[in-house]
């Protein structure tokens, strides 16, 4: 379902280095630093790195990605802003639309803890500064299914070889199928949930 995907997408999309490792080694909401924990970073409000005091019911996020190794290259990191649109009257189709910013003009103007690694501290020494702009069209084809088209340009910064270039576009194509494999098991938990609650229900009723 759209819902499911908008999910894990975009209200979770700080989580993404859980289930897009091809590409991604780790990801944040700005107000949550990264460390050098192998992505562990802060744990959030409820202890488990959850991030659970982070708006989740904003319409724009600040995120910082780090990008996954590649032999001989260094990784890349980017800070962006990520935003969801509806784009359709009957509210089916939606625009998830991204860019990076400037880090230090985020933390002065949005006022928000711009993590050490984006001010190019040793945090990530190594990473190389890059640039991002991508966007993600979702649109609702029935209850339980939706179509995703996702477009990504990126400018990585410093030399890199075509070959490299070229591997790294290959593993993008899975971002898709990685995120269609992690909502199908995020619906199949809450299907599971819904049965079980129902379940206890009818034995509650059948009780009395």
């Amino acid at each position: 379902p759209a819902e499911v995907v908008h999910d894990v997408w975009f209200r979770k999309h700080f989580q993404r280095h859980r289930w897009d490792t091809r590409t991604v080694a780790d990801s944040r909401p700005l107000d949550h630093p990264p460390s050098m924990d192998g992505g562990q970073g802060d744990k959030g409000s409820d202890g488990n790195g959850n991030g659970n005091d982070h708006d989740e019911d904003s319409n724009t996020l600040l995120v910082w990605l780090r990008s996954t190794p590649k032999p001989l290259i260094s990784t890349r990191d980017f800070i962006y802003a990520y935003r969801c649109v509806d784009v359709s009257a009957d509210g089916k189709t939606r625009l998830y639309a991204g860019a990076s910013l400037d880090p230090h003009i985020v933390a002065e103007h949005a006022g928000l803890a711009v993590p050490e690694a984006a001010t190019g501290s040793a945090n990530t020494a190594g990473s190389v500064r890059a640039w991002l702009q991508g966007c993600g069209r979702v649109e609702v084809l029935g209850p339980r299914s939706c179509r995703m088209t996702y477009c990504l340009r990126v400018q990585p910064k410093g030399d890199i070889p075509k070959f490299v270039v070229q591997a790294v576009a290959n593993e993008t194509v899975y971002t898709l199928y990685d995120l269609r494999k992690q909502c199908e098991a995020v619906y199949a938990r809450r299907l599971n949930r819904r049965n079980m609650d129902e379940g206890r229900r009818r034995k509650k009723k059948r009780k009395k």
